[in-house]
Parts: C-alpha cells; structure tokens; sequence
C-alpha cells in the first residue's frame, strides 16, 4: 500500500514546548486551555481525515463482499451449467423414449383399433389404418392407411364427419382398453348421437360388446331415436340398465324416471291390472303392428302403396300382406331351443295369426274409435282375449328380452340376437 503525507496544521505553541511530563504544570494547562481555539483547523482536519478513512474501509469492505459474490457465482454458474447439460440429455432420452413408446402403443393397438372400426363400417373399402406420433406436431397422432384403394390417404381428406368421431371413438377405445380395462369405468357422453341413424345401432353392439372389458360403461345421451329402439327392443337390453331423467327444476334438481320399457313390457302389465279395455286394445294394436311389420318385412310381402305419399298400412294391410302369400302361412313355424341348443319346442306361427286376425276389429272398435258395436259385447273379455292372443304370438317369436329374430347369420333361418340362440324363425325366405 502506497505511504501517504498528511499535511497538518501547525500546533500551537504550548503543546510544542512539552518535553517531558514535569512540563504539565497548572501554568501550563491554564496557557494550553487559552491556545485551545487555534486547535479547531487541526480537528477539522483530523475528522476530516477520519471520515475519508472510513469511506475507504467501507468500500475495501464492500469491494471484498462483491469478489466473494462474483467468486460464488461464478461456482453457481458453471454448477448450473452442468445442471442444464444434464438435463437436456436427460430430456432427450425422455423425449425419445416417450415417442418410442408412444409409436409401440400405437402400433400395438392398431390392429384392434382397425377391427372396432371395420365392426362400425363393415365393408367401406378400408382396408388398413396406421397410427403413429406426427414428427412436428405437439401431442398429436396421425392416421393414415389404404383407403378405398389409396395407399397413405389421410381419413380427414376422405370420411364424413361422423366417420372420423367413431375413428376418435375406437381409438379411445382401443387405448383404455391397455391400461388395466377391469377396474375401469368407462363414461362416454353423446357417443351414440355421433353418428348417423345407419350406423347407430352398430356402434350399439360395439358398445355392448366392448363393455365386456371394462368394470362399467356409462353412456349418456338425449338421442331420442335410441330411446325408441330400446321400447320396440331393435337394440338388445341384455346386461344394460337404462336410466332416463326426468324434468328438473332449481328446487328439487334432477329427478329419475325409470328406463323405458318395452311396449311388451307395458301390455303385460295392463293385462295383469284389467283396469281399462281400450288401454289393452290400443297397445294390443301397437305391438302388433311391429310384429306384422316385421313378418311381413322380412318375407316381402306386397302391401298396398301410394306413389309420394307417407306409407301407413293398417293391421288389415299386413293381415292381408302375409295371407296372400302363397303357402307362407303354413310353412311359419319357430323353434324354441334351450340352454344347451337343443330343440324344447316348435310352434306353428299360422294358428296364433289367424286367431289375431279374427279379433282385429275388437281393437278398431274399443282401442282406437267410438263404435256402437262396443255396445253388443264385454269389452274387458274381447280386449283380454285380444291381449293374451298378442302375448302368445310375442312368446313365440321373441326371446327372453322381448327382441325379434331379426338376425340370419346361419343362413337357413331367422335368430335372435346374442351369443345364445333361443329362436329360430323358419323359412328364411318366402316360398315361391
């Protein structure tokens, strides 16, 4: 450290003339005490110096305490760096490692993805479809395959809207059915509503089928067409309970109303009850009309048609339908098989029509108009003949869940639904 020369004010001349301590007489102090003022420039000065001192030993301090500070930080900072280094090999192995295992989960569901889609859209020329992770894109999985003869295409330039929500849907299928499906509750909220009437009751039976997988499916909906299919049981209710809301308000909130019951369902319990004739007549009438429509489907019958208009053929309409059909009549039988397959029962189909037949005008006359001729006989007796005479014909034909034989896979007759064949429905075609 550099030596440095203060230049100080002279002294005054009493503290100049001290050379040993017997020179500290009273004398002395009383000349010392009358100098004194002169002393006020050297005190000055000495403060002065004093405070420049300090500032300096402030600043060493604070020069010291900013090194200290830069030191660790520079030890900070090359910690740090070796930190980031770390971590962004670190990344890429978890990057790399998430899109291998994404593409392998892809890949490895693609072929199950493909066959709940092919079940959607049997026979739409897709022949394959390929799941991967787009190279670019955050988060996102790419569709591509052969479609209707177009190898790569993508499904977004070529299917419909509700083709690409039931392509959303299987693939969501396909992946929750990975990760432990047994104690999974699956919630699907409008899936059946996704996709247009044709394909609807497809996407059903996936549905039923797929929820053997999982610990529960909840599908929710307002679709009112399935609500009718459930009625008129097109869609099977084997392992389904269906639950309907009913209206709502700010006080009481949401209030349950049961599921809707087959319309078979209802005539059964109108006719346990006999509380009212016309009620029994007039839901006589209704599953008959179902039932005859379908019989009269399914062999082509000719009923009467007017060209451009809505066609609402009445009972006497199917009456006459399956009648003039040359030896249809006779040759209706079903078979009822048991739980093992084989045959319990056979019931011949004409004896139960033409008792029907026989009582059609007692529904006109009681379940549908105001006729005098309701007058001339026991209403309740007529319109519970009617009734039971419903019932047989529906016991014989429908299964166990009251759901016609609308199936031929086997292809020599008409069967229920299911894995369990309960019914069979001979012939399978008309006889010429």
């Amino acid at each position: 450290m550099e030596s440095e020369q203060w230049s100080l004010p002279a002294l005054v001349p009493a503290i100049l003339a001290v050379e040993n301590a017997a020179d500290l007489t009273a004398d002395w102090f009383a000349t010392l005490k009358s100098q004194a003022a002169q002393l006020k420039p050297l005190s000055e000065t000495v403060e002065k110096e004093h405070a420049a001192l300090q500032i300096r030993k402030n600043l060493q301090r604070d020069v010291r305490q900013a090194l200290q500070r830069i030191k660790t930080a520079t030890d900070d900072g090359k910690r740090i760096e070796f930190i980031i280094k770390r971590g962004e090999a670190i990344k890429k192995v978890l990057h790399d490692e998430r899109i291998r295992h994404a593409n392998d989960t892809l890949r490895a569901i693609s072929g199950d993805f493909a066959k709940l889609y092919a079940k959607i859209h049997e026979g739409e020329n897709i022949e394959t479809i390929q799941l991967y992770l787009h190279p670019s894109k955050k988060s996102s999985a790419q569709f591509d395959g052969t479609l209707f003869g177009k190898e790569e295409a993508s499904p977004v330039a070529y299917l419909s809207e509700s083709h690409l929500d039931t392509l959303g849907l299987c693939l969501f299928l396909a992946l929750e059915k990975r990760e432990n499906p047994g104690n999974t509750i699956l919630f699907l909220d409008d899936a059946i509503a996704s996709v247009d009437e044709a394909h609807m009751e497809r996407l059903y039976q996936l549905l039923l089928d797929e929820a053997a997988h999982f610990h529960h499916v909840i599908i929710s909906s307002h679709y009112q067409p399935l609500r009718f299919k459930f009625r008129w049981g097109i869609l099977t209710q084997r392992k389904v309970e269906f639950l309907e809301l009913g209206p709502w308000s700010l006080e009481a909130g949401l209030s349950l109303m049961k599921g809707p019951d087959s319309e078979i369902a209802f005539l059964r319990r109108y006719i346990a009850t006999a509380d009212d004739a016309a009620t029994i007549a007039a839901k006589s009438g209704l599953v008959l009309e179902r039932i005859l429509d379908f019989l009269t489907g399914i062999y082509q019958c000719r009923l009467p048609r007017n060209p451009g208009a809505e066609q609402r053929w009445t009972l006497d309409h199917y009456k006459g339908g399956l009648k003039g059909e040359k030896n249809l009549m006779t040759t209706l039988r079903c078979e009822h098989l048991d739980d093992s397959g084989h045959v319990s029962e056979t019931v011949a189909l004409a004896p139960l029509l033409e008792d029907i037949f026989s009582r059609l005008q007692v529904r006109n006359a009681i379940g549908c108009h105001f006729k005098e001729l309701a007058g001339h006989f026991t209403e309740m007796a007529e319109a519970l003949a009617l009734g039971n005479a419903t019932l047989a014909l529906v016991e014989s034909l429908c299964d166990e869940k009251d759901t016609l034989p609308d199936r031929r896979k086997d292809g020599c007759s008409w069967h229920n639904r299911g894995e369990t064949i309960t019914r069979r429905l001979y012939p399978l075609l008309k006889p010429e």
